[in-house]
């Protein structure tokens, strides 16, 4: 289990956010995410798995881990060419819609 630094929502010691999105080359917005926490489902890990080659950057969201933490947010980069890609393959596969921010 990777602990997460509570300011930033990464993995402590994983390697800084790119600025420009390795698959789409084009330069990512900042942006301040919501963490979403709980096991993601056997749908999100295939996701995931797709994600990292087509689409690692289209998500405006963190997952927070399972345990439910005080931290509702942290700060992250998003591409507008990922989050073309993810929205098509999720209407490819017919996905259910992304998930909600905790209460």
């Amino acid at each position: 289990m990777a602990v997460v630094g509570i300011l930033t929502g990464r993995a402590v010691g994983a390697a800084p956010i790119p600025e420009i999105c390795p698959v789409h080359k084009i330069q990512m917005e900042h942006k301040v995410m919501r963490l979403v926490y709980g096991m993601p489902s056997k749908a999100e890990f295939e996701e995931m798995r797709i994600a990292k080659t087509r689409f690692p950057y289209g998500k405006d969201y963190w997952l927070g881990g399972c345990v439910v933490k005080p931290t509702k947010t942290a700060e992250g980069r998003v591409c507008a060419k990922c989050v073309e890609a993810r929205t098509a393959w999720l209407k490819s596969v017919k996905a259910v819609p992304p998930r909600k921010a905790d209460p």
